[in-house]
């Protein structure tokens, strides 16, 4: 974000099942934050840039699972 902190978005079709926010509140975690939303649209914000990789990182895990 353009003060320095993180902003994680997560979308999933809305018949796979899957929950949104199940895929990033790991990430969230690891850029110092949370994260939130209902069904197929999630977001999540943060403090600390330099968890990035490992954000994406968790994110990816989540969603193979």
């Amino acid at each position: 974000t353009p003060t320095g902190g993180v902003a994680i978005v997560a979308a999933v079709q809305p018949d796979e099942g899957v929950n949104a926010s199940d895929l990033i509140k790991d990430a969230a975690k690891a850029v110092r934050g949370g994260a939130g939303g209902k069904g197929d649209v999630a977001q999540a914000g943060g403090k600390d840039p330099s968890g990035i990789p490992t954000a994406l990182d968790l994110a990816a895990q989540a969603a193979r699972a």
